[in-house]
């Protein structure tokens, strides 16, 4: 079974033979199980009481303490962007990765302690696998590789 999201609706799982099984298997990669997808998800609660939350179509995420937003991550099909909230100033971070990876790199994150950790470890994935560095890194390799084959 694939789930390109976070969220799993409990119908999925009936489809197979051993449910508890599976869920046991999918939350450990991550993955959130519900009964169904409402407008508003519970994915955790850190040990610092932050919430974190996602919508029905799993676009946007939200980590909230005593009920005011603390940060916002909003994927779109090619582009993840991540908004810190502060007394202070607002940062915004925006990404050029794809919906698929970025879920991913949610799923393989947000299972530690605190939501400080958590968005660390995220922006951290979205950097590694953003595609402009990707393709930066691919152009570098290239170049390297004709300046190696040129000197043989």
């Amino acid at each position: 079974m694939h789930f390109p999201g976070i969220l799993v609706e409990e119908k999925e799982l009936m489809k197979s033979k051993d449910v508890e099984q599976i869920k046991r298997e999918l939350e450990k990669q991550g993955y959130v199980i519900v009964k169904e997808k409402k407008e508003k998800n519970l994915l955790k609660v850190f040990d610092d009481n932050v919430v974190f939350t996602c919508n029905k179509d799993e676009t946007i995420f939200s980590l909230s303490f005593l009920s005011n937003v603390i940060a916002r991550i909003v994927i779109t099909d090619k582009l993840t962007t991540v908004i810190t909230f502060t007394k202070r100033k607002n940062t915004s971070y925006t990404f050029k990765i794809g919906r698929i990876p970025s879920l991913k790199g949610i799923r393989e994150t947000y299972n530690v302690s605190s939501y400080e950790l958590f968005l660390e470890r995220y922006l951290e994935y979205l950097s590694n696998n953003n595609d402009e560095e990707v393709l930066n890194w691919l152009r570098r390799l290239m170049r390297e590789k004709k300046t190696t084959e040129s000197t043989h």
